[in-house]
């Protein structure tokens, strides 16, 4: 073959790589590319599916029957991860906001139920309610034992006390403040600010130990 034969032979081929490159994104860009990597068990049955189509990858999870029961996507916009039931509803965002970490929690309706969220210092978890209401939480103090403050028991406190509280340990929006600035905003010093907060935890424990009392009471 010579040298111009050979020439034009790899123009051709050069010339059906283009044509393939080209139609491959033409097809991503209109969504018609999907991907699919199949997981089975023993038997060759189906338990999940890894499909990468034009809204993105998701996981889908069978039972031994082959039926999907879960998916799991990328929200649209990239911001998390969406888990979704077996008639294809929400049930559960997990994302990644400007105060941390939040996993959403829906109804069967699509309402949001409940939110877990994570300090943005990572000091702890806060939950909350349908009405982003303040519910539960679980932080760590200055000694680096671990409190679990919920609302029945915060409601407890004094005023002052409960806000205190609330801004030391981010029960609100995931901020914490430090004693300076929760002193500026009660115009406390910040040693005022941090007896305040030490009698505050000190009730919380005390009712935390008083309920575990009784509940070794009654289920010996």
């Amino acid at each position: 073959m010579s040298s111009e034969e050979r020439l034009a032979k790899v123009e051709r081929e050069l010339a059906a790589t283009r044509k393939e490159l080209a139609d491959l994104r033409a097809e991503l860009a209109t969504g018609l590319t999907t991907r699919e990597v199949r997981i089975v068990d023993e038997a060759a049955r189906d338990r999940a599916l890894l499909v990468v189509g034009k809204d993105g990858p998701a996981l889908v999870l069978c039972n031994a029957a082959g039926k999907c029961r879960a998916q799991l996507s990328l929200v649209k916009d990239g911001s998390g991860l969406a888990l979704y039931g077996a008639a294809g509803k929400c049930c559960a965002v997990l994302a990644l906001g400007a105060a941390g970490p939040r996993l959403c929690l829906f109804d069967a309706a699509g309402k949001r139920r409940a939110v877990l969220d994570v300090f943005k210092d990572g000091s702890g978890i806060a939950l909350y309610g349908a009405a982003n209401k303040f519910r539960a939480a679980l932080v760590e103090d200055e000694d680096g034992s671990m409190l679990v403050l919920t609302d029945a028991a915060l409601k407890k406190l004094t005023y002052r006390e409960r806000e205190i509280i609330k801004l030391r340990y981010g029960l609100g929006d995931g901020q914490v403040y430090s004693l300076r600035d929760v002193g500026r905003i009660f115009q406390l010093s910040h040693e005022r600010v941090r007896q305040i907060e030490a009698k505050a935890i000190r009730k919380l424990q005390r009712r935390i130990k008083k309920a575990e009392h009784v509940e070794g009471a009654v289920h010996p």
